[in-house]
């Protein structure tokens, strides 16, 4: 495990012990992985995004283009 010294404004301190509250969480730790994995959800979906833009970018390429009014 790894350990870290975080400095936090005052407000990004009150998120994070928002956040502990909210979902009953034991310390800050665990608050600051919950946001963490809640943010790497997020870039699965962005992930998602560029690839159908890719593969739309590739049908283009392809000559099947697809009209949207």
């Amino acid at each position: 495990m790894v350990q870290a010294i975080l400095e936090l404004s005052k407000n990004e301190d009150r998120k994070v012990n928002i956040i502990k509250a909210k979902y009953g969480l034991k310390n800050k730790s665990q608050a600051i992985n919950l946001i963490i994995d809640r943010f790497e959800d997020k870039s699965d979906i962005d992930q998602k995004l560029v690839d159908g833009i890719i593969e739309s970018l590739e049908d283009i390429k392809a000559g099947r283009i697809r009209r949207v009014h």
